[in-house]
This record gives structure tokens, C-alpha cells and sequence, in this order.
């Protein structure tokens, strides 16, 4: 059974670390099999609003997508996901964000995208190379 801290706090007066706590209830007979902590990895993935979306005029499977990360500059990337809408809040991969799975957020190369290129993550699986939004 999976419960929240926060949930068995309301019950019991618990001090110290989730992993602290943990020992405390398997001390007791209650035995704790794993600790998940919420957001864990996700350091440097904000919500983005998409500015704009326009096809890639070089690629059928990208589109180019202009984001605002929260600083109110637009930021243009190249995006595999076809399922979003202009006004849509998203997940963003900022630059050199690492996700759990090992995918990083980088500068790559992207036709059309100007001078500046664009952001993209880059997930190799066993079967093809796709680009994501970063």
C-alpha cells in the first residue's frame, strides 16, 4: 500500500527524514518496502506556455514551436508532439536539464531554425532516434 507522509503525519507526531521514518515503522512491524519522493529529477522542468506553432519546413515529423519559460522571452524549439495548441501550458526541459530516464536538454542543430538553432531532447530507443520537445 502506498501512503503519503503528509497523510500519515496527520495521524502521529513522525520527526526526522522520509528514510528516518521509514526504519521508525519497520521498526515496529510495519514493514516499509520503498520511499518515493514526488519530483525527484525533475530539476529545471518548468511549465511553458506555447506562443506559436508552425510546421518545420524541412521535416514532416517536427514542428517548430515558440515557448514562454516564465521570463517572457520566446524561446523557439523543434517538437515531436503534434498533440498541443497555442495557449496550452506544457512541460519544458530548460538547457541542461537531465531527466530521470537519462535524457538531456541541449542546443542542437535544427534546419530552417535560424542562427540561433533551437533546443531539442534527443531519446535514442532499441528501434529509432526521435526528437522531443526539450
Amino acid at each position: 500500500m502506498k501512503v503519503l507522509l503528509s497523510w500519515l503525519s496527520e495521524f502521529a507526531p513522525f520527526v526526522g527524514t522520509p528514510a528516518e521514518i521509514g526504519d521508525q515503522l519497520s521498526g515496529l512491524g510495519l514493514a516499509v518496502e520503498d520511499i518515493v519522493t514526488v519530483g525527484a529529477g525533475l530539476d529545471g522542468i518548468v511549465v511553458a506556455r506555447v506562443l506559436d506553432l508552425r510546421p518545420h519546413p524541412d521535416a514532416d515529423r517536427i514542428q517548430l514551436v515558440d515557448v514562454d519559460a516564465g521570463d517572457g522571452e520566446a524561446l523557439q524549439v523543434c517538437c515531436g508532439a503534434f498533440n498541443m495548441s497555442v495557449g496550452d501550458l506544457v512541460p519544458f526541459a530548460t538547457l541542461g536539464s537531465t531527466m530521470p530516464n537519462g535524457m538531456r536538454s541541449d542546443v542542437a542543430s535544427c534546419a530552417a531554425s535560424g542562427p540561433t538553432g533551437c533546443s531539442a531532447l534527443r531519446r535514442r530507443s532499441a528501434s529509432e532516434s526521435t526528437r522531443m520537445a526539450s
